[in-house]
């Protein structure tokens, strides 16, 4: 049960990394798909591997897991058929592994990169609170399992389904205006949300949250795909996932620490604000560095 962990980490760097850089490949216009099926296959799988581990125990969740790993290889076994071919000489080394985390920063220079980790740290910092504190808090008020599932499905469901759409938002606004106005709606509602205890005013700031927060995924990949050249595309989304993981550790740890002194409530809320100052900061240094 040790290797769990690890083998999860390994699933998620694939996601995270892997299928993104791959799904560009197909052009741009293919991104928003991707990601609105990935946002809706997992906001459908919580309640469903609840359901299963209530029914059926957590054998049946791992054995679901398989089943549909199965087939997924074998298509991507199928799609890598087309592939460029890696040296078979090279050997993954830690000189090697230190020379590629070396070459990635390199990519950190267009204010695309630059928006796209600096967006991925906040996000998933943000990400990492919605699943940590905020259900203790909902909890905390008296919300039944039931109605926190709620509250937690009007966000996610919201902010998968929009990203369908990012194109057509995009073409009103740019990607860089929409990114920043949503993640300053996403650091708004982070702030008020914990300061309420009305069940309604919360599903619809959470359904708030979502709609803005959702642009996040198909906006940031085509960032990295604009920004980085296609054999170079992997090292881009790695750098997305490397910043969007530091943000959030980091949140996680120094947000819980928060609660601990300052109760739940307010941890939220200064994560909000953080959030609000983040985007802040980095829309600052990019018009200064212009």
């Amino acid at each position: 049960m040790r290797i769990q962990p690890g083998k999860k980490f390994g699933g998620q760097v694939c996601l995270n990394t892997f299928f993104p850089a791959f799904m560009t490949r197909f052009g741009r216009g293919k991104i928003p798909l991707y990601t609105f099926i990935v946002g809706w296959s997992y906001t459908l799988s919580v309640p469903l591997a609840g359901f299963l581990k209530d029914e059926l125990g957590m054998i049946s969740i791992f054995l679901l897991t398989l089943i549909l790993a199965v087939p997924l290889t074998i298509l991507i076994a199928l799609l890598w058929r087309n592939y460029p071919e890696e040296d078979p000489g090279k050997r993954i080394r830690v000189d090697n592994i230190l020379s590629e985390y070396k070459e990635s920063f390199k990519e950190i220079r267009s204010a695309k990169m630059i928006r796209a980790c600096g967006f991925s740290f906040l996000f998933f910092m943000g990400f990492g609170i919605s699943l940590s504190l905020f259900p203790l808090y909902l909890s905390g008020i008296g919300l039944t399992s039931f109605l926190i599932g709620v509250v937690q499905f009007s966000r996610m469901s919201c902010g998968s389904s929009v990203r369908i759409f990012s194109d057509s938002i995009v073409e009103r606004l740019s990607q860089e205006k929409t990114l920043t106005i949503g993640a300053l709606i996403v650091g708004l509602c982070m702030t008020i949300i914990p300061q309420i205890e009305n069940l309604f005013l919360i599903v619809i700031l959470s359904v708030i949250w979502g709609l803005s927060g959702g642009l996040y995924s198909p906006i940031v990949f085509e960032l990295i795909a604009d920004s980085t050249k296609a054999e170079n595309r992997g090292k881009g989304m790695g750098l997305r996932g490397t910043f969007g993981t530091l943000g959030s550790l980091i949140g996680v740890l120094s947000f819980s620490n928060i609660a601990e002194i300052l109760g739940i409530p307010l941890a939220i809320s200064a994560t909000g604000v953080s959030f609000v100052f983040g985007t802040v900061i980095i829309e600052t240094l990019l018009h200064i560095s212009d």
